[in-house]
């Protein structure tokens, strides 16, 4: 959708779409069926095609392709590609979390494909880990140099725990609008609490917040004017299972008995047993080892 959004103003010419090498084909499928865009994939030989034009600066004004991640990131000519600076207008990465760990070809190949182009979105639905490292990396990719450093970065997001408070209280009835008025107020303590509490979108929210009972349209619209307060509005977007899954499946469990070998089931048993005593060792439900 964003695709197609810049595709409207004439600025998605040059499209290069990054993802894990299982998901080319889904991928190239589901632009195809449901956008009617076409993807080329960039396999070895269209790598070093894509190389040879943009050297001879005969790159396709329109054109859109897909290359996954393992490949481009030992690709013999990235580093020669990395010095021509190839001028694309959007680049799309899904799975972007892999780009997380800085030091990585991961992390060093999303830095270039940062420099090569005028739009980069980021796609992932894996929760990002060590605090607010992981979170700090990617969004030196997407807007470098916006956050300064990763301390600069929580005391930012501090406004946002107050802001999740309220907006999570909207349909608790114990909680008093009055309560949530203090809990809005005592942004203005934090170290970024005037860039919040100076916008319009927190002066309305507090005006609404003031009467004694909302609607659910006030409720709504308390709840869009938080959303917009958050300190990463501008960079990151998410959206929820819960929001968007009106019909969820209904699966129906259905027991296959198996009968196994006395090999297949030690196997069975010493796989499970290890995996129980990794977990407990981790601390970690056994489901994350297995």
């Amino acid at each position: 959708l964003v695709w197609t959004e810049l595709d409207a103003r004439n600025q998605a010419g040059r499209v290069l779409v990054v993802c894990p090498s299982m998901l080319v084909p889904k991928w190239r499928a589901e632009m195809r069926e449901r956008f009617g865009y076409e993807l080329d994939e960039l396999d070895r030989p269209g790598l070093d095609e894509f190389l040879e034009q943009v050297e001879e600066d005969r790159l396709p004004r329109r054109r859109h392709w897909i290359c996954s991640l393992e490949r481009l990131r030992i690709w013999k000519g990235l580093d020669r590609l990395s010095e021509l600076s190839p001028q694309l207008d959007l680049v799309i990465a899904d799975e972007a979390h892999a780009f997380r760990n800085s030091g990585t070809r991961s992390n060093a190949l999303g830095a270039l494909l940062s420099d090569w182009t005028d739009a980069l979105v980021f796609l992932s639905a894996t929760p990002l880990n060590l605090g607010n490292q992981d979170l700090y990396n990617l969004l030196e990719l997407l807007a470098p140099g916006e956050f300064d450093d990763r301390w600069v970065l929580e005391e930012r997001l501090e406004p946002n725990a107050v802001l999740n408070r309220v907006s999570a209280s909207l349909f608790d009835r114990e909680v008093s609008n009055e309560t949530r008025r203090t809990w809005l107020h005592s942004i203005r303590d934090l170290t970024f609490g005037p860039a919040v509490t100076g916008r319009p979108e927190y002066a309305e929210a507090d005006r609404l917040l003031a009467e004694d009972h909302l609607d659910h349209a006030g409720v709504a619209e308390v709840k869009r004017l938080l959303s917009q307060l958050h300190a990463l509005s501008a960079v990151v977007t998410r959206t929820r299972k819960v929001e968007v899954q009106d019909h969820k499946a209904v699966r129906e469990a259905i027991p296959i008995a198996v009968e196994w070998t006395d090999a297949e089931a030690a196997l069975y048993q010493a796989i499970d047993k290890w995996q129980r005593d990794r977990a407990r060792r981790l601390g970690l439900p056994v489901g994350f080892v297995t």
